[in-house]
């Protein structure tokens, strides 16, 4: 008997539901795939792979799944997470079958219902962001040096009524380090990643970028998130 269901069967069979943790990574052409993409891809791995999911109550139910902070699209990364809460045991070599190529399961955990939620646990992302430059060390060294006295970076958006709005983001980057290899700059940072202050890590190269008054959108950027820091 599996452990879920010995939990169910000590439940006089009532529905029991046991809370598990997958780290995931997401690499190669699934960078071009969104967030709720994503999250419509795992709900449709889940059911190929036989795993219930325990549903919300109310008139429209939803599967009750918590994914870590968003990966902006176009970067890949070595740690993603998703919680959730099944009534059967997971079966990581179905789970695995069922997934498209790009998708690594890292581990599979059962966690408490007591365990640090997700949004608690989360609070830096580490990435690695390459530069392809034609004088890889000269805009190394430039970027540190902006980076370095910047007193404020700023960024531009849009807020919810389109209207254009400036952000400081230093407050929100933890640190930064440069180098340089003979095709690429790298950048090795750590930022912010609470969802209420999420940095994409494209608009911090990008600020850097404009501080420099360069043309961000001529040169080929990848971005690798290595891990996530509480």
């Amino acid at each position: 008997m599996s452990h879920a269901a010995a939990a169910a069967y000590n439940g006089l069979m009532e529905d029991v539901y046991l809370k598990y943790r997958i780290c995931y990574q997401k690499t190669g052409n699934l960078k071009y795939i969104s967030h709720l993409d994503m999250q419509r891809m795992f709900q449709r791995a889940l059911r190929r792979a036989g795993i219930e999911i325990e549903y919300s109550k109310g008139f429209n139910p939803h599967p009750k799944l918590t994914y870590s902070p968003p990966l902006p699209l176009f970067a890949e990364s070595l740690e993603e997470y998703i919680d959730l809460s099944s009534n059967n045991d997971i079966n990581t070599d179905k789970l695995k079958k069922s997934l498209p190529e790009g998708i690594a399961i890292n581990s599979i955990e059962e966690i408490s219902e007591s365990s640090v939620p997700l949004s608690s646990l989360i609070s830096f992302a580490e990435y690695n962001i390459s530069i392809c430059a034609e004088k890889p060390f000269e805009l190394s060294n430039k970027l540190k040096n902006i980076y370095e006295n910047a007193k404020e970076l700023k960024i531009t958006k849009f807020n919810k009524k389109k209207i254009k709005t400036e952000k400081n983001i230093l407050p929100l980057i933890r640190n930064a380090y440069f180098s340089a290899d003979e095709k690429n700059v790298f950048i090795r940072c750590i930022l912010s990643a609470k969802n209420e202050t999420l940095l994409n890590p494209f608009l911090f190269a990008q600020s850097l970028f404009q501080k420099a008054e360069l043309n961000f959108q001529t040169y080929d950027v990848n971005v690798l998130k290595i891990k996530t820091h509480p």
